[in-house]
């Protein structure tokens, strides 16, 4: 028995559609096997001293974010000057005020939980107030003093995090050592190494849709350089914990 025109026209309707869709399965499926892989970067800035010495005390920790103008290490370095003892000197004041801001600081949190509960007056509380201002205060003096007399404080001159510290509190340094990296967490980026066959429609300016395998997530990155065989993206939008090293794929 012949079939009919209208049943022709479906089965080849039928069979046509599952052509399509095998030719679908296959292209994610390629495209699945073989992504554009990169990686999160960021910026770094690297802490070294101009002057041998021994690392006297160290004021940050790995993972602590600093801001331009942070002390990050004091350092002593005898070449730097050739009178020691009012370097010491000025290390023990600042010591010294330290320890008077510590206790200051302690006693005005102190009046702070005992007024909240009624048992000392606001004057009391004002008074304890200003004297962990005024210790604060001294202590800046006392810092910029000390930095004065060593002329050896390492100044953070980047904002960023703390990525890597490799020296340790009375180690010996050299010149031109480093201490520690700051990672600049405001400069990060993406970068792809990719090859002239997968360039097509990947130019500056181009926004791309960028799969982070540690957030289970894709995100919008713009293409702001290129060249033979890489490129270098950033987020349109923040991801808060979006880190240097994160894995990301182009699908």
């Amino acid at each position: 028995m012949a079939k009919s025109p209208k049943r022709r026209i479906l089965i080849v309707m039928v069979v046509a559609l599952a052509v399509v869709a095998v030719g679908i399965i296959a292209i994610q499926r390629l495209s699945a096997s073989n992504p554009i892989e990169g990686r999160m970067e960021v910026r770094e800035f690297e802490v070294t001293s101009r002057y041998p010495g021994r690392i006297m005390e160290l004021r940050v920790e790995e993972g602590d974010y600093v801001r331009v103008g942070d002390t990050l290490a004091i350092i002593d370095a005898p070449g730097k000057k050739s009178r020691k003892k009012p370097n010491k000197e000025a290390f023990m004041v600042l010591q010294q005020t330290r320890a008077s801001y510590d206790r200051a600081e302690r006693e005005y949190f102190q009046a702070k939980r005992l007024y909240e509960e009624g048992i000392i007056n606001e004057t009391e509380r004002d008074e304890a107030f200003a004297s962990y201002k005024a210790m604060e205060a001294q202590v800046k003096v006392a810092e910029e003093m000390n930095n004065i007399a060593h002329e050896t404080a390492q100044i953070a001159r980047a904002e960023g995090e703390v990525s890597g510290i490799y020296r340790h509190i009375g180690e010996q340094i050299g010149r031109d050592q480093p201490i520690m990296t700051i990672s600049e967490m405001n400069d990060m980026w993406g970068e792809f190494e990719i090859d002239g066959s997968k360039r097509s429609g990947i130019e500056k300016g181009t926004t791309l849709s960028v799969y982070v395998p540690a957030f289970d997530k894709e995100i919008d990155m713009e293409v702001y350089y290129t060249d033979s065989s890489s490129i270098k993206t950033r987020p349109i939008n923040s991801l808060d914990g979006l880190r240097p090293g994160m894995m990301l794929r182009i699908k």
